[in-house]
């Protein structure tokens, strides 16, 4: 007859197996990759090293609601969004504006309160060049109180833009 404690202790051990188990797995693992050098490759990719085309696949907390950069609500959606579309700038490895469609970091005014962007020669997947009158339309977009950007908020000290 076995007792609630002898159970116990039973389940307790199969537990302990299982976790052991599992611990073995994973320093087998990270050792074949230790020795062949996979855990350790962190090579950029070169022009003769980059596939075009194929599959991405992305697992997601949440389906997105949309894929519109004004209309993003979700983290993922963000995330998404920033797997398609460029921004005139982004970020470095060490959280520093760098150049994105922009060529380089924008001209500012002796007030501060110009910035002025040169784009970098891009193009759609179209194949259309993009030109000023485009990142015009996107920040007049997000000004828009009819377009209800959820991002609205982080260009209100913006008060206008233009192409030049």
């Amino acid at each position: 007859m076995t007792t609630n404690r002898t159970r116990h202790k039973r389940s307790r051990r199969i537990t302990f197996l299982r976790l052991v188990s599992l611990c073995i797995l994973c320093v087998g693992i990270l050792g074949y990759l230790f020795l062949t050098g996979s855990i350790l490759t962190a090579e950029t990719p070169t022009s003769d090293t980059i596939k075009h085309g194929g599959t991405l696949r992305l697992a997601m907390a949440y389906e997105p609601r949309c894929l519109d950069p004004a209309l993003i609500w979700s983290e993922d959606e963000g995330i998404l969004v920033c797997l398609l579309f460029d921004s005139l700038l982004d970020y470095d490895a060490q959280g520093n504006f760098v150049p994105a469609l922009a060529e380089s970091l924008p001209v500012v005014s002796s007030d501060g309160l110009i910035y002025t962007f040169t784009l970098r020669p891009v193009r759609f997947s179209n194949g259309r060049e993009l030109v000023a009158q485009d990142v015009v339309f996107t920040l007049e977009r997000y000004f828009d109180p009819k377009t209800g950007a959820s991002a609205s908020g982080y260009f209100n000290s913006i008060h206008g833009c233009a192409a030049l």
